[in-house]
This record gives structure tokens, C-alpha cells and sequence, in this order.
């Protein structure tokens, strides 16, 4: 059984997170639904419904996420009339395109995908139900972007950030914290494509795509590159998730650009000194971190400059660390493989983990059941009804998030240090 997020959730989440089309659910009702109370989530701002959305049955009242609504005599029929009808009233209705998501009932019985290319509503050359998330969300990305119209120039320095945007633990907030950093650098516009709110026409007049995720935007850049000659960077050190490898980050791509990352970095740098100083204040509780289990499962973009940053910085041993890819496995099993601990990668969860990332639900039973040991909520599913301190994972931003939360949410690190507490 599978208990990841699949391919279909990708493509919706990335047809929402570029924003140029409408994401019809070609599905029952029922699909629809689910799907909406996950983009409820990974949207925190509200929007009032628009007033369009009555005019089309195939939005029933509510404005984002139309459907088809599959019964049974389309699973014996068909449903292509369905879709050409939806097409054509979602199209009315909005004035955008539209972007066709099956769910897996449709892509299994009833899906018609012989309708022309120019014709039929938006969606990828494959079955969304048999890919990963990641697949899905480039597969979809890359059809979106196939079918608009990029064909606008920029005279200003400008960047494409691929692979990053609504699945993302605090995505707005990640693009507030890079943002200033590129900026800083000489970049005027960057541009995450992905994050809602963009225009696409300057997509293709970008010098570089730089590739947070890159199982999750590689076709994306090969597409790029080979239409619009835009050269792809693939982070060495993986996403920006810790300082070193937000400065790695910007180092490379001050290389790709021929631009001087040193303003970025020293921003960077002062954020670090102002959270070392901190930490040097809890000095025993910092230092009580040595030779605690790490456990994460994540994406290994992200597992990996994680586990260099945890390891590195706090000497933390890493004792079970699951990817939900293999981008950067290589690297992974090198670097624990070079420290003496190769089995870290098939290890499992040990019954006294001190230390686990992961995901929302996990963290939220860890800690239930397990006061004693940090769990770091940060990737899908989340468990935070609403997010009012900006949290994210990546950039300095990041770092004070995933720091604070390591340091407060447990207590077997204390040590006897006095605190506060201690006055009661």
C-alpha cells in the first residue's frame, strides 16, 4: 500500500502553484474534496470564492479545483464528452486555460487521451497514478509550461527557481528568505515558479533555472534549456536547508552568473552569528546534542545537507535516515559511508531516537507518545491548523526554525542546567 503522496497530488499541486491554468479533477466528487482540503492547507491566505464560480456546475460553488464529477455511466461510456464540456465551461467562466489532473479510477477505466493536442485541456504524456509525487509534479509543470506562452524577454538579471513551491513547509516564507539574498547578489527578478502570482511570459528570458528539488524539476529544466537555452544548476549540496548550504547555494550560482555572492553571504553570515550567540548561552543544552540518535525521512534534497548540517555542526549520529528519492543517494552514501556509518541509510527507527525529522503526523504522535525525544515537523502531511510565525525550512530563515524547534522540543537535553523553571 502506498502511503507517500502520488503522482496525481504532484500535478495538482503544481498546476495550483503556477496559477496560469484551472486544475480540473477528472474524478468523483469525492476526489475532488480530499484534494481541496490539502491545497486548503498548503494555502494559508484566505480568498473569497469568485463570483464565476456559479456559472459553471463543474465548479459547484467554489471557485478553486474544478471537477467532472464521474458517475457510472461514465465508467461505461467514457468521458470525454465530460471533459470537452468542462473544458469549455471552465474556460468561459475563468478565462484561463485548463489543466486536466485523472484520478486514478478515471486513468484506469474511462479516460479517452486521443483528443488533439491543441484542442484537449492541459496534461502530461503519462499516468499520473504510477508516478511519485515528484514525478507528477515535473510532469505536470513541464506540460503547463509547453502549452503557454513564454515567449517574453527581460532586460533585467533574472532567475527561475524550479522544483520549489506548495509543498513546501512554509513555501511563502522560503521565497521572503532567498528572495533578498538573489537580490543582494545583482539579481533583480527571481522568479519561483511554482509559488503562485507569476508572470509567465518571463520565464524564458531567465539566465539560469536553479533547481531546489531537482527530482522534482529536472524535465522542467531540460525542457528550458533546449527551448530557451536557459542553463539548469543543480545544487551540490541540495537545497538551502542549513548555512553551509545556503552559502554553498549562493557560491554557485554567483559562479553560473558571474556575480559576486559576498553580499548574500555576509547577510547570511551575520544571521549565523546572531543565532551561534544564542546558542553559546545555552552552551550544555547545545553540547548535550553529541552522539544523539538522528533519524529523518524526507525528500534527499533535502536529507542531505540536513544530515551534513546535523552531523557537522552538533555531532549528531546518524542512525536512521530514509529518502523518498534518489537524487542525492550517491551522495548520501558517500558522506555517511566516509564517517563509518553506512548502514544509517537502511537503518531502522531505534525504539530511543533523540533526535526525528519528518513529517507533520509523525512528529505529532512522536511527540505524544514520546516526550522525551525532539520531533521537527517539516514536510507534508502538515498538522498545524494555521502557521502565524512564517515558519519554513530553507535559507537563515529556515535554519532559527528547524534550530528552535531541535532545542524545544524535548527535554531529555537539559542536563541540569538551571532555568527558569528551576524558580518554581
Amino acid at each position: 500500500m502506498r502511503i507517500q503522496p502520488d503522482g496525481t497530488l504532484g500535478a495538482v499541486l503544481a498546476s495550483e502553484g503556477l496559477g496560469f491554468t484551472e486544475t480540473l479533477v477528472n474524478g468523483a466528487g469525492g476526489c475532488r474534496s480530499r484534494t481541496q482540503i490539502v491545497m486548503r492547507d498548503v494555502i494559508p491566505s484566505y480568498s473569497p470564492e469568485g463570483q464565476g464560480c456559479c456559472r459553471s456546475r463543474y465548479f459547484s460553488r467554489q471557485s478553486r479545483l474544478p471537477c467532472t464529477y464521474l458517475n457510472g455511466d461514465d465508467m461505461v461510456f467514457g468521458c470525454e464528452g465530460k471533459v470537452e464540456a468542462a473544458k469549455d465551461s471552465i474556460e468561459e467562466v475563468s478565462g484561463k486555460g485548463t489543466a486536466m489532473v485523472d484520478t486514478l479510477a478515471a486513468s484506469l477505466a474511462c479516460s479517452d487521451h486521443s483528443m488533439p493536442v491543441g484542442g484537449g485541456p492541459i496534461m502530461p504524456d503519462c499516468d499520473l497514478s504510477m508516478l511519485t509525487f515528484d514525478g507528477g509534479y515535473d510532469a505536470m509543470t513541464r506540460a503547463i509550461l509547453e502549452r503557454s506562452d513564454l515567449s517574453g524577454k527581460r532586460g533585467r538579471r533574472s532567475v527561475n527557481i524550479l522544483g520549489y513551491g506548495l509543498a513546501d513547509m512554509g513555501w511563502e516564507s522560503g521565497v521572503e528568505t532567498l528572495t533578498p539574498l538573489l537580490n543582494a547578489m545583482g539579481i533583480d527578478d527571481v522568479m519561483f515558479v511554482g509559488c503562485r502570482n507569476m508572470d509567465p511570459h518571463g520565464i524564458s528570458g531567465a539566465e539560469l533555472d536553479v533547481m531546489l528539488h531537482p527530482q522534482r524539476s529536472s524535465s522542467t529544466a531540460d525542457y528550458l534549456e533546449t527551448r530557451f537555452g536557459i542553463p539548469g544548476l543543480r545544487p551540490s549540496l541540495g537545497a538551502p536547508v542549513g548555512y553551509t548550504a545556503t552559502r554553498n547555494l549562493l557560491m554557485e550560482i554567483g559562479e553560473m552568473m558571474d556575480l559576486d555572492p559576498s553580499p548574500a553571504i555576509a547577510m547570511v553570515d551575520k544571521d549565523e552569528r546572531r543565532v551561534r550567540d544564542r546558542l553559546l548561552n545555552l552552551n550544555k543544552g547545545v553540547n548535550s546534542l553529541r552522539c544523539r540518535n538522528l533519524c529523518m525521512e524526507c525528500e534527499s534534497s533535502i536529507a542531505y545537507p540536513l544530515t551534513v548540517w546535523m552531523v557537522g555542526k552538533f555531532g549528531l549520529i546518524p542512525r536512521s535516515i530514509k529518502v523518498t528519492d534518489k537524487e542525492y543517494l550517491p551522495e548520501l552514501n558517500d558522506y555517511l559511508g566516509n564517517l563509518g556509518f553506512p548502514g544509517a541509510m537502511d537503518g531502522a527507527m531505534p525504539d530511543d531516537p533523540d533526535v526525528v525529522f519528518t513529517d507533520g503526523i509523525e512528529a505529532d504522535l512522536g511527540r505524544k507518545t514520546d516526550g522525551a525525544s525532539s520531533y521537527i515537523e517539516m514536510r507534508l502531511p502538515f498538522i498545524r491548523s494555521i502557521d502565524l510565525l512564517d515558519r519554513t525550512i530553507i535559507g537563515p530563515r529556515g535554519c532559527r526554525y528547524l534550530l528552535d524547534s531541535l532545542l524545544n522540543n524535548a527535554s531529555r537535553f537539559r542536563c541540569g542546567q538551571p532555568s527558569n523553571a528551576d524558580m518554581r
